[in-house]
């Protein structure tokens, strides 16, 4: 079994969805912030995290990290309420991410960044919209109101963090699209030898 995953999602996309599900789980888990006076929320960095991992790595890796990383933290944090929707809608951001992050690279610096943006935002806003639903479901509207005020406050301090990291995360992905074709070359040189 282990063989054929390997196979079908390949070695370095398991190793990096491992490493973003841990990361994620760690910097969510230890690295809070509480907000007082807004419920019992708190404000972590995990969604920069995630952020990170699916613009660098794609939709599928950004998925598995966002989701799992979410659900363990969830778990930890004494959450199983939310784990279950934490898994599906961190997984659809980090989809969101990974899947429009390509897309970025085609005009100006200017232009990166705010497209950038963009993508955060409607992945945000995503999680909002997801967790607004959740809490409906599941509690009063007093405190449905009070979450919604936390995510929001939790979204917006994650697209600042990630927005920050934004042109360390370009240049690290262009080293690596470098190296990639690099690499394809190397393999088209030796198969015609």
């Amino acid at each position: 079994m282990a063989l054929k995953l390997t196979e079908k999602f390949g070695t370095k996309k398991l190793a990096m969805s491992a490493i973003g599900v841990a990361f994620m789980f760690v910097v969510t888990s230890f690295l809070q912030i509480p907000m007082f006076g807004i419920g019992a929320g708190y404000i972590h960095l995990g969604d920069t995290v995630l952020f990170i991992v699916a613009f660098i790595c794609g939709p599928l890796v950004g998925g598995i990290t966002g989701g799992f990383g979410g659900f363990f933290a969830d778990l930890f944090l004494g959450y199983p309420s939310y784990a279950l929707f934490t898994l599906v809608i961190k997984a659809v951001q980090g989809a969101i991410v990974g899947g429009l992050a390509k897309s970025i690279f085609c005009k100006s610096l200017r232009y990166q960044v705010f497209k950038f943006l963009g993508i955060l935002i409607l992945s945000g806003t995503f999680m909002i919209v997801g967790y607004f639903l959740v809490n409906i479901m599941l509690f009063d509207w007093s405190i449905v109101i009070v979450s919604l005020v936390g995510d929001v406050i939790q979204i917006l301090t994650n697209i600042i963090f990630a927005s920050l990291a934004f042109p360390s995360i370009c240049r690290y992905y262009n080293a690596i699209r470098r190296e990639n074709l690099n690499l394809q070359i190397d393999d088209e040189l030796n198969s015609q030898q």
